[in-house]
């Protein structure tokens, strides 16, 4: 091959490697699935001898296909090749992979997300090679780490762990987590998976405090065969264990750090209740919102107490901007809310303007325009309303009051961060995801205008946070749009701290009487999921059925041949050109979308879309 020829996978699709090469006594014959983009056909090697004991399955090796030196994964031991090829042999074992069953865990992954498998053992690797597996021992907590852990933890941390199988256990957003990490360390291997890096670094030195053994998966990959618990993020629920049950704790589940973004779009909760399973142990999903996953896929909800839920959130007050004077109304900091900022030592007004449909109220009573069944927002189009989401159409007209005079919706952070500096009069500074982080050192009050990422990289503790348009998130055009707005509420929470700190959460709305709002107020986030999952089991939405969203420049081809399969039904295309295709199961979805699949077409398939 000549410099800068480029690899073209399709030419290896019917072809394995034909070097002139007799197989040595004492090599072993192995399957290679190579890292190799586009290309999903594993190919037969021998192994020489040197390697023939050190192999294994998951092994990482290098191997020469089509005069190009390639990464890969052995997928197979002692595999039978076809007759009357010559073998070529592998040029390098590189490093310990992931186990077979990890293996076994990634070829369910890559069929129940509709990927390739090589895109999921990539994040089943150690990013850096590894030429041997540690030997188990013991952690050394004993069992007066035992004693001392069951005496740190409340009652309802120790029911959670006395159970088996699969628990969706709720709690509030300032509910500390580290004493479910501790009990479970005492009960067998365990790993934990964190949705935010800064929470499983935090955990990792509060486990060293403790003088248990533990190992950061990002740096550690092979900590927990060592016998360390395992701490990390998404992609740690791939790390390799003890082969015996273990106990796998899954932190904020519901976040959608825990998604893949690139294809499979694999999900971590579900990984963990899979691999649970499959290993015999326990699985803990735990977070302030119960999993909204089918009841197949967890045996039992745990929720705090109604006492310890409310003492762990903040006071959450609701502003009706119904009630406003119509003078008032247009503005998105009206006086009661100024009033708070003049007096809070800090603040934070949150207010999302990217990527959201632009919404109309009516003049006359302040209603949202919205479907006939209050549901979805509605946005102008063609001269008259219309549903994203449904499709749902009618004239210009209130359906509250039978107004036709309809006022545009469009806020701005840039905006909003000029008109606070000169009501409040102090400084206010602007901060999303594009700014610089800012600086808020000095004596005055500190108040930050920014979108939800503030609530990320906010750099003190305020003792307000106000969402300066609610319905933005309440009504986006997306069936989990009351579940990501509730996750925006959570981490407000965390930031001004539990009930005693005297923190606030405002929120300004034209529903005040949204699930979603009435249950963080009354801190019954059991109330707010069993809401939700009636609604989507009314409606037909996940977890009651699989579901996955196409795009591409071929989409609407393999979207043609998926409805000609009776089991899935095809909706679209959206106004964004996507398709969105429905199952009764997972499995039905993947047989489906396996069928319809073409040879080189250009369409990204994502099952569970955490936006759709």
């Amino acid at each position: 091959m000549s410099a800068g020829h480029l690899f073209d996978p399709e030419e290896f699709l019917s072809t394995t490697p034909d070097l002139e090469t007799e197989v040595p006594d004492g090599s072993r014959v192995v399957r290679v699935l190579p890292d190799v983009s586009g290309l999903e056909k594993t190919f037969d090697y021998y192994c020489p001898p040197r390697w023939a004991d050190q192999i294994a399955v998951g092994s990482m090796v290098r191997v020469d296909l089509h005069g190009r030196r390639v990464p890969g994964w052995v997928v197979e031991l002692d595999s039978d090749p076809p007759k009357g090829v010559a073998l070529r042999p592998i040029t390098r074992l590189s490093s310990v992979g992931p186990p077979a069953e990890i293996l076994d865990l990634a070829r369910w992954i890559a069929r129940r997300w509709s990927g390739p498998l090589r895109a999921v053992l990539k994040s089943a690797s150690p990013s850096r090679a590894i030429r041997s597996l540690p030997l188990e021992r013991p952690n050394n907590i004993g069992g007066k780490g035992e004693q001392q852990a069951a005496g740190a933890i409340e009652e309802f941390a120790a029911q959670c762990l006395t159970h088996s199988g699969v628990s969706a256990v709720q709690i509030a957003p300032t509910t500390d987590l580290f004493p479910f990490v501790e009990a479970a360390t005492s009960l067998g291997p365990t790993l934990v998976v964190a949705a935010d890096g800064q929470v499983a670094d935090q955990l990792v030195a509060q486990l060293r405090r403790r003088k248990i053994r533990v190992g950061h998966h990002r740096y550690e990959w092979s900590a927990g065969l060592a016998g360390a618990v395992v701490v990390g993020q998404r992609s740690a629920v791939l790390a390799p264990l003890p082969d015996r049950p273990a106990t796998i704790i899954v932190l904020d589940s519901r976040t959608e750090a825990m998604q893949e973004e690139r294809v499979p779009t694999w999900h971590a909760a579900d990984v963990a209740i899979e691999r649970s399973r499959r290993n015999g142990g326990r699985c803990l999903l735990l977070g302030p919102i119960s999993p909204l996953v089918g009841e197949d896929r967890v045996d039992r909800v745990l929720r705090v107490s109604r006492s310890a839920s409310r003492s762990g959130w903040p006071l959450v007050e609701i502003l009706d901007r119904r009630d406003e004077e119509p003078r008032t109304a247009s503005t998105l900091l009206p006086p009661v809310l100024v009033e708070r900022l003049r007096s809070a030592d800090g603040a934070l007004l949150v207010l999302n303007r990217k990527g959201r449909s632009q919404m109309l109220a009516c003049s006359s009573c302040m209603e949202l325009a919205r479907t006939e069944d209050g549901r979805n927002l509605m946005v102008e189009r063609d001269g008259g309303l219309e549903s994203p989401v449904t499709g749902e159409r009618r004239p210009m007209v209130c359906g509250s009051c039978a107004s036709t005079q309809l006022k545009r919706l469009r806020p701005g952070v840039s905006r909003i961060a000029e008109e606070a500096e000169v009501l409040v009069g102090r400084p206010v500074t602007e901060l999303s995801s594009d700014t610089a982080q800012s600086d808020h050192h000095g004596g005055a009050a500190r108040v930050v205008v920014g979108t939800e990422a503030a609530l990320h990289r906010l750099d003190f503790r305020p003792d307000l946070v106000a969402f300066l348009d609610m319905d933005q998130e309440l009504y986006a055009p997306r069936f989990r749009a009351g579940e990501q707005a509730m996750t925006l509420l959570v981490r407000a929470a965390r930031l001004l701290g539990g009930r005693a700190q005297g923190g606030r959460i405002l929120a300004l709305t034209r529903v005040p009487d949204h699930p979603v709002l009435l249950a963080a107020q009354l801190a019954d986030m059991g109330a707010f999921v069993d809401s939700e999952l009636a609604t989507r089991r009314m409606v037909d939405l996940p977890p009651f059925v699989a579901m996955a969203e196409l795009s591409g420049s071929d989409v609407e081809q393999m979207a043609a041949r998926l409805m000609a399969i009776e089991t899935v039904s095809v909706v679209g295309p959206r106004p964004n050109g996507h398709f969105l295709v429905t199952a009764s199961n997972h499995d039905v979805l993947a047989d489906a979308l396996s069928s319809a699949r073409q040879r080189g077409q250009k369409v990204r398939v994502a099952v569970d879309p955490g936006r759709a």
